[in-house]
């Protein structure tokens, strides 16, 4: 009885003592959260591409103009407040998760302020830095067993493999007059199928816009209250299965869902502001950009896709179906050079090979038109290790997700919007390989 009375006495006092625990971690947390937006938008100002998006509080804002950090700075404060939330004791799955995105954010934070600082490393040592991993090296026998592949399907002709598919692939140009038909009618498709599994926030829209110019071939610049607008580069040829791969790369069920979710459920329902800001440069980047290219396959299941751009995206398009099923056959054996791009990039900036060679390689190993190559290497030397989050992290994401064991289509959606409600880190994407 002595024992029950002794229990009724210090089993209040302990939850009492983990409430008060955690209201002091909460308190922590929302400070350094704060503290970050702050800190991320000061090291914008001395890199145009660090803040990909930022949908949070004006006062932030305001507040990172009146200090005027430099590089210094930041850096020394982001230590500071990576310190203090290190050694927090966290109880809580959902402040720990907090807590651990947090030290991710300010660790890559501190590695892209380095390199703005001057600190060399290779490519390698940056990608683990910013992103938590490192991209696989493929030789050069890995490369030629998918180029032998392409050469066999391509029609036979005279001049190199590059060459041959560049002639074959100007079958399935799409004209410049319909790629906003084409688009338009790929994305309302892509929406319908998300809408499908995925409840998105009222209001939710964005705009589509056809530009040049660019190191990218498309981007979605998320704008907040579940808007953004996506940008389509045609200043060099769109090719007829481009139009899904976008539609839902960038918005349905890629980046545009990605961050109204995220906006909805972190920012706007637990005033957790770090979610706030999207630094280009981190590992929300891996997760992201893997979602987005996984997300095709969610969405569009290979059979259903091409049967949709054989019989609506082709004939808008004015393009002739006769080849298309060899076509189809040409662009999956493409998407295994897809490493090739890391590969190139590596050597490219640590050093090893010239400009010239890497537009050479590019030509010949990822079969890319010289004008397509150039715009390659401007975005190596523009966004460096990023590259690797494309295959590297729809890999991760898609092993990640195979683990889940969805067999039906309403399972897929289930496990990929999960994912997406609550993203996984690069270390938990790795623990689950």
């Amino acid at each position: 009885m002595k024992r029950i009375y002794i229990l009724l006495i210090i089993l209040p006092i302990f939850l009492l003592s983990c409430a008060k625990q955690d209201s002091m971690n909460i308190e922590i947390l929302n400070k350094a959260g704060e503290n970050f937006v702050v800190l991320a938008l000061s090291l914008g100002d001395y890199d145009e591409n660090y803040v990909d998006a930022y949908f949070g509080p004006d006062s932030l804002k305001t507040k990172a103009k009146a200090l005027g950090l430099r590089l210094d700075d930041i850096k020394s404060k982001a230590k500071d407040n990576l310190a203090k939330i290190q050694i927090l004791n966290i109880k809580s799955n959902s402040l720990e998760y907090r807590k651990n995105f947090l030290i991710n954010f300010y660790q890559s934070l501190l590695a892209r302020a380095d390199f703005l600082s001057g600190k060399k490393t290779t490519f390698d040592e940056e990608s683990k830095a910013i992103y938590g991993v490192v991209a696989p090296h493929f030789d050069s026998k890995f490369y030629a067993g998918i180029l032998s592949r392409l050469d066999s399907i391509l029609p036979k002709g005279n001049g190199t493999i590059a060459q041959r598919l560049a002639d074959f692939k100007k079958l399935f140009i799409i004209p410049e007059a319909k790629v906003d038909t084409v688009f338009k009618t790929a994305i309302a498709k892509a929406h319908q199928q998300t809408l499908k599994f995925i409840k998105m926030p009222k209001g939710e829209n964005f705009k589509l816009e056809f530009v040049k110019g660019k190191s990218w071939g498309a981007y979605n610049w998320f704008k907040g209250n579940s808007q953004s607008l996506i940008q389509v580069n045609t200043e060099v040829p769109i090719y007829i299965d481009r139009p899904i791969d976008l539609a839902c790369h960038e918005g349905y069920p890629g980046h545009h869902v990605f961050h109204s979710t995220i906006e909805r459920d972190y920012v706007k329902k637990r005033g957790w502001v770090e979610f706030s800001i999207y630094p280009l440069f981190s590992p929300m980047s891996l997760v992201s950009e893997g979602a987005a290219n996984a997300g095709i396959n969610i969405a569009f299941e290979k059979t259903v896709r091409r049967k949709f751009e054989k019989q609506v995206l082709f004939p808008l398009a004015g393009i002739d179906t006769t080849y298309a099923d060899k076509y189809f056959k040409v662009i999956e054996l493409l998407t295994e050079l897809e490493n090739a791009s890391t590969d190139i990039a590596r050597d490219y900036l640590d050093g090893k090979i010239s400009k010239e060679k890497a537009k050479d390689l590019l030509i010949n190993y990822k079969l890319q038109t010289p004008e397509r190559a150039d715009m390659n290497i401007k975005f190596y030397e523009i966004y460096r290790s990023y590259i690797i989050n494309y295959t590297l992290g729809q890999k991760m994401i898609e092993n990640y997700l195979a683990k889940k064991n969805s067999r039906t289509e309403k399972d897929r959606w289930r496990e990929y919007y999960k994912l997406l409600q609550r993203p996984p880190l690069p270390k938990d994407l790795l623990t689950n390989e």
